[in-house]
């Protein structure tokens, strides 16, 4: 009886109520979110660390080079802006349904999407690197890391032997 009574003391808590409510409220926006807009919370992080590294670097190569702007630091919500619609445009292209049976076509482009985002990172880090310590960073992984920015994933695969032409004699 006493256990039951405590339990009830707990429950009619001021902290217990508000979490009950604040779970009753969220969970079904969480669920609204994962179905329709984002589910990928673990490349979500991943994507987090190298803004925020970027950013830290950017400031550094900035603060040295005394060319530092409260006009850059708006760059990053938009960047953050920009990722986020990415981040939804890539669910609703992977995610989508139609007639109930799921999408087939765009299996592709969640891959393709977070790899150019990433690699867009990585570009911009390396280039605040050199501008810290320049001849830092070899150019030729720049260059390799522009192209899958530029052209995703496929730009890093050796050209397939079977497609490849050869002139004519």
């Amino acid at each position: 009886m006493r256990l039951f009574l405590s339990f009830l003391l707990w429950l009619s808590s001021a902290k217990t109520l508000f979490s009950l409510r604040l779970a009753v409220v969220l969970t079904p926006v969480l669920v609204f979110v994962e179905k329709y807009l984002f589910k990928d919370w673990h490349f979500l992080g991943s994507l987090c660390v190298l803004i925020m590294v970027d950013t830290v670097f950017g400031v550094q190569h900035h603060w040295r080079a005394h060319s530092i702007s409260s006009r850059a630091f708006s760059r990053l919500f938009t960047k953050a802006s920009i990722y986020l619609g990415l981040l939804v445009l890539t669910h609703q292209m992977t995610t989508y349904q139609v007639d109930g049976k799921p999408n087939s076509v765009f299996t592709w482009f969640d891959s393709f999407m977070y790899a150019a985002m990433m690699a867009r990172e990585a570009v911009s880090i390396l280039e605040h690197m050199d501008g810290l310590v320049p001849g830092l960073i070899p150019q030729v992984l720049r260059k390799r890391l522009a192209l899958v920015a530029d052209g995703g994933p496929e730009a890093l695969a050796p050209p397939d032997p079977t497609t490849a032409t050869t002139p004519a004699a």
